[in-house]
């Protein structure tokens, strides 16, 4: 498997769980605000055994509930990714995918072998804006939603988040959005953050949206998705 890196422990990518992540090498996406273009190339990053990756996991089961998969994007490692799974499911651990929804395919072969407890589905945008918003064809957003519904009907916990970048993705996403995944269990609105590596160098000089924008923002998601969250830098994650 080809990984960016992992950490040990994280509170803050399962919500509820102290957990270990793993970020894996190789994107299929090309968003403008990813904070880890570093690692969109499926070259990028360092190879390592699924063998020596059970070892750090295992290195750490003591510490944790489970272990998250993010990127990158998983799902283009299937076989690796499967073989962790099992590995993590065997120690009585959770695992949870991070995933952009573009492989369905994957995605319904390891929720049917009971591989996943949570998935974390990024809807970008307005399905009709994915070209835009996510550097993909636009039929990728029929991939999406095929993976949003299989992952609705599987006995997974299913979120859904979408991140807020002003002048990019603002209400009229979230209106289009909100009652495409009105069965999720839980919608997060992020906070877009000028951070990281992104791979628009020029997002870096555009201001974060404040905490009472995707509040409002949240109340345009709650006349369809029961649970709504924001999470920004200032204050964690909110519920409405």
């Amino acid at each position: 498997m080809r990984i960016g890196d992992y950490l040990v422990p994280t509170t803050v990518d399962w919500p509820g769980k102290c957990a270990m992540i793993i970020w894996t090498a190789g994107c299929n996406f090309r968003c403008p605000f990813c904070q880890n273009s570093g690692i969109i190339p499926m070259d990028s990053g360092s190879e390592i055994t699924v063998d020596k990756m059970e070892d750090k996991i295992g290195e750490n089961l003591m510490w944790i509930d489970g272990v998250v998969f993010s990127g990158g994007e998983p799902t283009l490692q299937e076989e690796p990714l499967t073989d962790l799974a099992s590995f993590i499911k065997s120690k009585g651990k959770g695992v949870l995918i991070d995933t952009n929804g573009s492989n369905p395919d994957v995605l319904d072969r390891m929720l049917g072998e009971g591989l996943v407890d949570r998935v974390s589905i990024d809807l970008k945008a307005a399905p009709q804006r994915y070209k835009e918003v996510a550097g993909v064809p636009g039929k990728v957003a029929d991939r999406v939603l095929e993976s949003l519904e299989l992952s609705l009907n599987s006995d997974a916990f299913v979120e859904v988040r979408t991140t807020v970048v002003p002048g990019l993705v603002g209400p009229k996403d979230i209106e289009r959005i909100s009652p495409l995944i009105a069965r999720c269990d839980v919608y997060y609105l992020q906070q877009f953050r000028p951070e990281g590596d992104l791979l628009d160098e020029s997002l870096a000089e555009r201001e974060p949206p404040l905490p009472n924008k995707l509040s409002r923002l949240a109340r345009i998601a709650k006349k369809h998705v029961n649970k709504v969250g924001i999470k920004t830098k200032e204050f964690g994650i909110q519920y409405l």
